[in-house]
C-alpha cells in the first residue's frame, strides 16, 4: 500500500484487532471483529472474545497460500478452537450455547475481501478505482454484507444450528460455510465491521453518515449512532494529500 490504513474502534478492544501483514509480497491490513454469545460472564466473554481473534490472526499470518486460503483456514481455526473450548468445559459449566459470528476484512492497495461466519456485519461501497476524484457525497450508497443472515433479525436472544449460516462452534463441523465479498477499495474508500447486535443501528442513513466522515471524526458519529458497549471497526484507505502549488520563483 502507498499509505497505511486509518483505523477507528470503538467499544470493547478484545472483541476486534487489526494487523498490517504482507501476503504474497504484498502489504496489506487484515481487520477481525468477532461477536461471542453464550457467556454470561464479563471476564470470561472477553477473554473468548479475544483469544478468538488473536488465533484466527495468527493462523492467517502463519499459513501459506494466498488470501482467501489464509481467511478459509483462519475461519476454521476459529470454529475448531471453540468446540474444544466447549468439550474441555467442566461439570458446573454449560457451555453447550458457546457460539460466534466473525468478519474478517483484508486491505490491500485497491482491493478487499471479506469472509464472514455465523452472525456478522459489514458495510462498504462498492466504488471504482477512480473514485479518489469523487466527492463523499457522489459515492455510491453502502452495500451490506451479508444482505441477508437470519442473524440480522430482530429478537435474537441466543445461537442456534442454522443449515445457512451455522455459528462458529455450533452444528455439524461439515456444515462450516464462509461466506464471501470483494470489492475495490481505492483510496478514499472505508469499510465497517460491526456486530449483528447492531443492524438496527446501523440504518442507511447512519451507515453513510459514519463512512462518509474523515476518520478523525469517525469515533463522535459512532457515539452519536451505536448502543453503548458494542464494538465497531472503521477502516479508511486515505487519500494521497493535495499537491500542493509550486512556490513562486524568487526576483
Amino acid at each position: 500500500m502507498s499509505r497505511q490504513m486509518q483505523v477507528t474502534r470503538v467499544g470493547p478492544p478484545a472483541a476486534m484487532l487489526l494487523r498490517r501483514l504482507e501476503v504474497g509480497g504484498r502489504s496489506g491490513s487484515l481487520a477481525i471483529l468477532v461477536e461471542v454469545w453464550g457467556l454470561a460472564e464479563p471476564r470470561q466473554l472477553q477473554a473468548i472474545e479475544r483469544r478468538l481473534a488473536e488465533g484466527m490472526a495468527n493462523i492467517f499470518e502463519r499459513r501459506e497460500g494466498g488470501v482467501t486460503a489464509r481467511l478459509r483456514l483462519a475461519l476454521q481455526a476459529g470454529d475448531r478452537w471453540l468446540r474444544r473450548v466447549q468439550a474441555a468445559a467442566g461439570p458446573d459449566e454449560d457451555l453447550s450455547g458457546l457460539g460466534a459470528g466473525a468478519s474478517l476484512l483484508w486491505c490491500a492497495a485497491g482491493e478487499a475481501i471479506l469472509a464472514q461466519a455465523g452472525p456478522a456485519l459489514a458495510f462498504a461501497r462498492p466504488v471504482a478505482s477512480d473514485a479518489a476524484e469523487l466527492s463523499a457525497a457522489e459515492l455510491p450508497d453502502a452495500v451490506r454484507h451479508p444482505v441477508a443472515s437470519p442473524w440480522l433479525r430482530r429478537g435474537i436472544e441466543r445461537l442456534s444450528v442454522d443449515p445457512l449460516w451455522p455459528p462458529l462452534g455450533l452444528g455439524d463441523p461439515a456444515d462450516f460455510e464462509t461466506h464471501w465479498a470483494s470489492w475495490p477499495f481505492p483510496p478514499g474508500a472505508a469499510a465497517l465491521l460491526a456486530p449483528s447486535r447492531a443492524a438496527e443501528a446501523l440504518r442507511r442513513e447512519a451507515v453513510a453518515a459514519i463512512l462518509g466522515e474523515a476518520p478523525e471524526l469517525a469515533a463522535r458519529r459512532f457515539d452519536e449512532l451505536l448502543p453503548a458497549g458494542l464494538p465497531a471497526l472503521l477502516i479508511h484507505h486515505p487519500r494521497p494529500p493535495d499537491a500542493m502549488p509550486a512556490p513562486l520563483p524568487e526576483d
